[in-house]
Parts: C-alpha cells; sequence; structure tokens
C-alpha cells in the first residue's frame, strides 16, 4: 500500500505514517534532500531540486520489487500541481493507494512544525490545501487527528 501525505508542515504527517505504518515503510520526502552533515538545512534554492530527487527516487522504487509492506510519500502535497505527478506515477504502475490528509489548524501547525516554516508560508499552504479539491475518483481520506 501507498499513502501519499497531506497537509500542513506540523499537522502530524510523518507521526500518522509511523504510527500507522511500522517498520515496513520506505519514507520519500524532499525533506532527506536538505540534510547536510545529519543536520536538516532548508535551502530554498534547492527546494526544486529536493522535489525531483524524491520523485525520482519514488518512481525507482515503483519499478523494482519493493521487501516494504508500505510506502509512504511525506511532504505537504498542498496543491495539486504537487500531488498528481504521484498519483498519475502509481496508478501507471497499477498500484494501490491513498492520499492521507491530515487536518490541522493553522495555530497548531505553526507551533509545531519542526523547520521553521514562516507563518505567512504556511497560510499559504492552508488556502491552497483549501481550496484545490482533488478529484472524486482519487482514494483521498481525511484524517482529523487526536
Amino acid at each position: 500500500m501507498i499513502y501519499i501525505m497531506r497537509g500542513l508542515p506540523g499537522s502530524g504527517k510523518s507521526t500518522w505514517a509511523k504510527e500507522n505504518c511500522g517498520n515496513s515503510v520506505e519514507v520519500f520526502s524532499a525533506d532527506s534532500w536538505h540534510i547536510v552533515n545529519g543536520v536538516y538545512r532548508f535551502d530554498p534554492k534547492r527546494a526544486g531540486y529536493a522535489h525531483n530527487e524524491c520523485f525520482r527516487a519514488f518512481v525507482l522504487s515503483l519499478q523494482a520489487e519493493s521487501e516494504y509492506a508500505y510506502r509512504v510519500v511525506d511532504n505537504t502535497n498542498a496543491t495539486l500541481m504537487e500531488l498528481s505527478p504521484y498519483v498519475r506515477a502509481i496508478e501507471a504502475f497499477g498500484c494501490e493507494y491513498k492520499i492521507m490528509y491530515i487536518l490541522c489548524d493553522v495555530e497548531t501547525a505553526i507551533k509545531r512544525n519542526v523547520h521553521d516554516v514562516p507563518a505567512n508560508t504556511i497560510l499559504a499552504m492552508q488556502r491552497n490545501l483549501l481550496t484545490e479539491i482533488v478529484p472524486p475518483y482519487w482514494r483521498q481520506e481525511i484524517v482529523i487527528p487526536g
């Protein structure tokens, strides 16, 4: 099963994946390409590169037999432009998936986000999440944590 996470930074996407997938999980996150010497260092100049590498690694994983019970795309996927390539790749390979939209209010997300995403960026992401509705034939489940 493949889970595509969707939600604000700090909403609980990574926590949900850890709690629901156990140890047999392969995680794909653009954040992985912002780690320098074991420390997360976001560089906006590398954001496009990080997302491209994340997607490339994911597609390569789809092409190979996986030893994992779960694959998780752990990005915000706040826009359909970010989300749709993953859905199309999954569908092209005939895999089962669910988009897990983790609901979270903006204030909580701002307090909990571990990557110091600016409040105005989180507000813009929230606007996208509320206005860019996924097609009804995509398999999305809305999760209200707690």
